[in-house]
């Protein structure tokens, strides 16, 4: 946060030279750490894990890609020749202000166990293999309740709509979190290594709704985990030559619900008018929507590194990735219409001698693709219901299920040159090569495919990029560099 041109939101998200946070590289031992989804950081690493942090805040050489605005580089600690170990733990809440009610309802009432964390590490060589095996391993949990509180006024009701059932002061940004990150090195000898390392966290939160002010029950909880194991090797060849090559297994995953059953009866009839009046603020009902996905990257890294002279040092390299993303989403319809079908339904079974059905969400699925489970058997005859009740149906308009699954591929090749000129000025050139298939097909006449989008769908050709990289970099002080 103290370097020039960073700045932290007040999401916790890192900006780097006005850019958003979709914008900044992420790498974790040299190897990519991104969410394809959304280019954030796809998986956390404690802090206590950590060796050493890098950013970048542009110019960077031709090494990098898939940035904008800037590179962060995580390198985490490794085992060291004696065991070395800690254990640190925190409690506390936050000292606003006076005043800071009116701004933030209920911050004033401290806590002291609100915000709880807790972090170990352990290390060092492993028994019997003379410090040449080594291992590292850190662990966080974190229990953080945030700063954003509600009142639970009301509560998710079938029967007593609008009934204020009291004012406890409820946590609506609350953040549960548990985090390992740890490596094993092998060295047989000085000019070879092997390295095996692993991420993993997991973690639940909910996020701040103005219209659940006053109903926080009523919102949905996202539960996250990730994941991403590493292995490596390092071999220097000469006092002029060396490699690393690296490979590694990524996934992130998320889900958002607030009943992870779908058809769950626990869900409360959502209707037009649970609103307090000239406001947004909600005082019944239960966000309906279901969003689940995936993304799984494999990847290759290569780097070579050769200084044939003493004013220059050149690098070369490459990097493969190849990703599956799937991702669904959908929102349940749970109106008073939907209960006329049920009505109408259990009228027809109670004739026909067969167990009434239990008024429920009805899930749009009008594709089949991710979870089976969400398959709902009784879409069909509500659509059958909605035409036999309604001239002017039209099944378009209360389709709400997307699915997706693509498995795009990531190429990339680079070669730098770094030329001392002098003492203190370095010039960097470099070129990057990158190519990008999507794997996927895409409308070109969005307006004219308007009632069927799926018409006319036409492959996504590849892309291709050549960057040239100059850039001139000052050593200023021992620990600052101007660089442009």
């Amino acid at each position: 946060r103290l370097q020039a041109g960073v700045t932290v939101g007040n999401d916790g998200a890192l900006h780097i030279r006005g850019g958003r946070s979709n914008e900044i590289a992420y790498q974790i031992d040299g190897v990519s750490a991104n969410n394809p989804f959304n280019n954030s950081l796809g998986v956390g690493v404690a802090t206590n894990a950590i060796q050493e942090l890098s950013v970048s805040t542009g110019t960077f050489s031709a090494e990098y890609g898939n940035a904008l605005s800037g590179v962060v580089n995580f390198v985490t600690k490794e085992g060291s020749e004696h065991y070395t170990g800690s254990i640190r733990a925190f409690t506390g809440d936050y000292a606003p202000n006076s005043g800071a009610d009116v701004l933030f309802p209920g911050i004033s009432t401290y806590a002291p166990f609100d915000n709880q964390r807790i972090e170990a590490t352990l290390g060092g060589p492993l028994p019997f293999t003379r410090a040449k095996l080594r291992f590292f391993l850190s662990g966080v949990y974190e229990d953080r309740a945030g700063y954003l509180r509600g009142e639970r006024r009301f509560a998710p009701s079938a029967s007593d709509s609008g009934k204020v059932v009291g004012s406890e002061s409820v946590a609506m940004n609350p953040r549960i979190g548990r985090n390992v990150t740890g490596n094993v090195s092998f060295r047989p000898s000085p000019a070879l290594g092997f390295t095996y390392g692993f991420v993993g966290d997991r973690g639940s939160s909910q996020s701040y709704s103005r219209n659940y002010r006053f109903l926080p029950d009523g919102r949905p909880t996202t539960y996250s985990w990730g994941q991403k194991h590493s292995l490596g090797i390092t071999q220097i060849l000469s006092s002029k030559l060396f490699y690393q090559a690296k490979g590694s297994f990524s996934q992130s995953h998320s889900e958002d619900y607030a009943f992870a059953d779908p058809f769950s009866p626990n869900y409360i009839l959502s209707r037009p008018n649970d609103f307090i009046n000239g406001t947004d603020v909600r005082f019944n009902g239960i966000d309906l929507g279901h969003g689940d996905r995936t993304a799984t990257t494999w990847a290759g890294k290569l780097d070579a590194t050769a200084q044939p002279v003493q004013t220059h040092e050149i690098k070369f390299g490459g990097e493969v990735r190849a990703h599956i993303l799937r991702a669904e989403s959908f929102s349940g319809i749970y109106t008073e219409e939907s209960l006329r079908f049920f009505e109408a339904l259990n009228a027809e079974r109670a004739a026909a001698g067969l167990p009434t059905v239990t008024p429920r969400p009805i899930v749009t699925n009008n594709t089949t693709f991710y979870d089976g489970n969400t398959v709902d058997p009784l879409f069909v005859d509500y659509v059958a219901y909605l035409r036999r009740t309604n001239d002017n149906f039209n099944e378009t308009d209360i389709l709400a299920y997307n699915a997706y699954e693509q498995k795009p591929v990531q190429v990339a090749f680079y070669a730098l040159d770094k030329i001392e000129l002098t003492r203190s000025f370095i010039l960097n050139l470099g070129a990057r090569y990158e190519y990008f298939n999507t794997r996927a097909n895409y409308q070109p006449d969005l307006s004219g495919t308007l009632r069927d989008p799926t018409k006319g769908l036409t492959p996504a050709k590849p892309k291709h990029l050549i960057s040239p990289r100059i850039s001139v970099s000052y050593p200023i002080t021992d620990a600052g560099v101007l660089r442009f």
